[in-house]
């Protein structure tokens, strides 16, 4: 996780591409089960939170 700088979307398709993963087929079903996959983040952010830890929050 030790990049210079925010990673452009072309480099993240990139690098899904290279490991075998479809970024089109995850972007759809992240659109399907948003609702659930942005409760999981919540729910980690505020257990981050509890424990002090800090970092970017999902927005």
């Amino acid at each position: 996780m030790a990049t210079p700088a925010r990673l452009q979307l072309v480099e993240v398709d990139a690098a899904l591409r290279d490991v075998g993963l479809d970024s089109e087929a995850m972007a759809a079903t992240y659109r399907r089960r948003s609702t659930f996959v942005d409760g999981i983040l919540a729910r980690n952010a505020a257990q981050a939170d509890g424990f002090g830890l800090s970092g970017p929050r999902p927005s």
